[in-house]
């Protein structure tokens, strides 16, 4: 999987499966991280959220995940300070941490 960023929109691209799901950032309501024990490694997530209370979920395996987060103040107005700081230290039971909700 492939995070592609863009003006309009933050994409995921499944090229194995031809598959490109997509959120335009206008539409992103908010933005949490976590971490996640997927048994073998523990990944970072960022979960991207509608309103509606659908989400687009990226993480740290996905090719284009360090583009993403260093350039993520230029799309969103992100509302925590030390954001990327506080997401590399925090743990699995932290149960996440919201960096940005549309008001």
């Amino acid at each position: 999987m492939k995070i592609i960023i863009s003006d309009e929109k933050l994409s995921i691209v499944d090229q194995d499966e031809n598959k490109n799901i997509w959120m335009k950032w206008d539409d992103i309501y908010a933005i949490h991280y976590y971490k996640l024990d997927c048994i073998t490694e523990v990944v970072t997530c960022l979960e991207f959220d509608y309103e509606n209370g659908e989400y687009l979920e990226v993480n740290s395996t996905n090719e284009g995940w360090e583009n993403l987060i260093n350039g993520l103040h230029k799309y969103i107005p992100i509302q925590k300070e030390n954001w990327k700081t506080d997401m590399l230290k925090c743990k699995l039971d932290d149960n996440g941490h919201t960096i940005y909700r549309r008001i």
